[in-house]
């Protein structure tokens, strides 16, 4: 099992939404409001290639990655 964790950037006070895009632009993993100061993703069953993650907050983009999964 794969597992990522996200600490977020945002203050506690804070939620925030996170995304996650495959290399074509297509949402493999949506998450809202959260309100955790970190969470974990299991991308044990996502295929290998680029993917791009996004935190906004209040649809403002604050944070982005590019993961690669091999």
């Amino acid at each position: 099992t794969k597992i990522i964790n996200i600490e977020s950037l945002i203050s506690d006070h804070n939620k925030f939404n996170l995304k996650i895009l495959n290399h074509i632009g297509n949402t493999v993993y949506t998450q809202e409001k959260i309100n955790s100061p970190s969470i974990e993703i299991n991308i044990g069953n996502y295929a290998k290639g680029i993917y791009f993650l996004y935190i906004t907050d209040n649809e403002t983009i604050i944070f982005t990655e590019k993961l690669i999964i091999q």
